[in-house]
């Protein structure tokens, strides 16, 4: 009897261990469920997938190293690639894949604009605006490029204090260009009229003197933040990298702070809109590298959530030198993507796991 009683007790303890244990599942699973109409539903898993970039195993698909430039103009996505940008593709969003681009002009689109390190701006009116250059003497220089005929047009010239890194976005008809770090000049934001091709100066940039942030558009709002600022200890000059995140209109003193990035603090982040949410990640820290974690923020809950991290590599072993622009995002409707080099490698962020050869 009393071995029976031991017996029902442990048969017990174990049946309330595996009811917790169900619980602690179902909780699990729910997570990966949403509610549609008070009933849950599974939710589709999001999945990175690399996809075949259709080119042959030669310079410049085959140079992991190369940089890569995405434009998009309109519906369309153009890029520059190699280690010159002397290539120019258009993406085929039925094959998913890039295909060489030929204009009825050739040349516009090539190195003789964008290696002296102009800057990929805005696209309006299905033109792709650049200049800014990091450096030479012309880093107020400002242009529109046709991309079917490369016809290019000199636009009003930049009237800020040029600095490094800055980032720049399109809300409704006007563009912004707010500027990176600059030890002497507070951050500036500047508004780019298309019709009167005409520059305004819009005020301060709310994150203050900072380099090396992104900015995405939601809704005629930009949100943006992380980046690095500066600061000296002892007599050195120590980055500071940041999390904070704000929506922002520009010309406005109003601003709105939001919950700050999960991922850790870097720079150059990465990222797209997709569904009225947007995703970002990768990015760098000038101590702990590269990064390759992906995040999605929803603006409507003000809330972040971990995805799954972006399954390339930067270098030789994730440690080899970096180019400056050796990866893209880019979207395509409601598709995400991501390329490396001239197409060395391409892949898609989507619920599906489908390839078209």
């Amino acid at each position: 009897m009393k071995y029976f009683i031991i017996s029902v007790m442990a048969l017990m303890l174990l049946a309330g261990c595996k009811k917790e244990e169900l619980i602690a599942e179902t909780v699990t699973a729910a997570e990966e469920y949403s509610a549609e109409n008070g009933i849950p539903v599974p939710s589709p898993m999001w999945r990175w997938t690399q996809l075949p970039t259709g080119f042959a195993p030669v310079y410049p698909y085959t140079d992991w190293n190369g940089n890569n430039l995405v434009m998009p103009v309109g519906n369309d996505i153009y890029m520059m690639g190699g280690s010159m940008l002397e290539f120019l593709y258009k993406f085929n969003p039925a094959t998913q894949k890039f295909q060489v681009h030929t204009p009825t002009q050739p040349g516009g689109l090539g190195f003789t604009q964008f290696m002296p390190g102009h800057k990929y701006l805005f696209n309006y009116g299905g033109k792709i605006y650049g200049g800014l250059a990091d450096y030479g003497s012309d880093s107020s220089y400002v242009f529109a490029i046709d991309p079917i005929t490369s016809l290019i047009t000199q636009k009003a010239r930049f009237p800020g204090v040029r600095t490094p890194d800055p980032v720049s976005f399109l809300i409704g008809n006007k563009g912004y260009v707010i500027s990176g770090y600059n030890s002497s000049t507070p951050s500036q934001v500047w508004e780019y009229n298309f019709a009167t091709n005409s520059w305004t100066n819009k005020g301060l940039n709310p994150l203050g003197n900072r380099e090396g942030i992104i900015a995405h558009v939601i809704e005629n709002k930009v949100y943006l933040g992380l980046g690095y600022d500066r600061t000296n200890f002892n007599g050195q000059q120590i980055n500071i990298f940041k999390k904070d995140w704000i929506s922002y209109t520009p010309g406005s003193q109003w601003n709105a702070v939001k919950a700050d990035f999960p991922g850790g603090g870097r720079m150059n982040a990465m990222g797209y809109v997709l569904d009225g949410q947007l995703y970002i990640g990768l990015g760098r820290h000038s101590v702990t590298g590269r990064y390759k974690d992906f995040w999605k923020y929803n603006p409507s809950t003000d809330s972040w959530k971990q995805e799954k991290d972006w399954p390339g590599f930067y270098g030789d072993n994730d440690e080899g030198y970096v180019a400056p622009y050796n990866v893209s995002l880019f979207t395509d409707g409601s598709v995400g993507y991501a390329v490396k080099g001239a197409s060395h490698r391409l892949w898609r962020y989507s619920t599906s796991s489908l390839v078209v050869l």
